[in-house]
């Protein structure tokens, strides 16, 4: 993530995310027609902090509304292809900033780290 947001100056290439944005497209990805209550649960930000980001994407067609199917009252988030394709390119940059960070260490240290990373997810999801 700081690569991407090491090469993002606000503002000078759209394309490019900060790291609340690559985490939003994320979820919306992984979390089709969802809402902006429930992704704002999801990060634990209050509702108006969530808003600002989503703005943010919609404006960029990173994101768009969809009348919700069960609620006609309310409005669900989905990708759009430019949110998909920014999503793609902060990935693949961001596989190639870990490729040359994990390359520093040895198998053994990749392997070490790997198993403290699991056991810290394990305990926080428990």
């Amino acid at each position: 993530m700081r690569l991407i947001r090491d090469q993002a100056q606000f503002g000078s290439d759209p394309k490019l995310l900060v790291p609340p944005e690559f985490m939003a497209l994320k979820y919306f990805e992984e979390h089709p027609s969802s809402t902006l209550s429930l992704f704002a649960e999801f990060i634990h930000v209050r509702k108006p902090t969530a808003t600002e980001l989503i703005k943010r994407l919609l404006l960029r067609d990173f994101l768009k509304r969809v009348q919700s199917k069960t609620d006609k009252r309310a409005f669900e988030l989905e990708l759009t292809k430019e949110g998909t394709k920014a999503l793609q390119e902060a990935e693949k940059a961001f596989e190639l900033y870990a490729g040359r960070v994990f390359a520093t260490l040895s198998d053994e240290e990749q392997d070490q780290l790997f198993q403290l990373l699991l056991k810290i997810t394990h305990k926080k999801n428990a």
